[in-house]
């Protein structure tokens, strides 16, 4: 059986959202922990199903919740990647899963430090 496994920045993006969305209405953060759960869910029975990002890796909307998660399939898991919301390129911190510069959705991925990827504005 194939389980999720989420990287230490998604799993930091993810609790700072449901701290979040907790202050700004009661049950709203539990609201939100379900959706992700939910879509991790579709993300582990369906690997293939989530829409191509980039190199391998994949993104499930969630339901009523501006946000998508990253992950990428593997033969016995499913990686987290990040919980973006969708004004914003995620932030992926596993340097391996991306290489050193990549220009995807309209930015250029660079890599500060064997740790982590940052999004800054592409040049045109």
């Amino acid at each position: 059986m194939k389980q999720a496994r989420l990287v230490a920045s998604a799993r930091e993006e993810f609790l700072a959202e449901v701290a979040y969305y907790k202050r700004v209405s009661p049950g709203q953060g539990a609201r939100f922990s379900a959706a992700v759960e939910e879509a991790t869910a579709r993300a582990v029975a369906f690997p293939l199903a989530g829409s191509p990002w980039h190199q391998g890796i994949r993104r499930v909307a969630l339901k009523k919740f501006p946000f998508s998660i990253f992950y990428r399939p593997e033969a016995d898991s499913v990686v987290i990647l990040a919980v973006a919301h969708h004004s914003r390129l995620p932030v992926i911190g596993v340097a391996e899963f991306l290489s050193s510069t990549i220009r995807s959705n309209g930015a250029l991925f660079v890599q500060r430090d064997p740790e982590s990827c940052v999004a800054e504005p592409a040049i045109s």
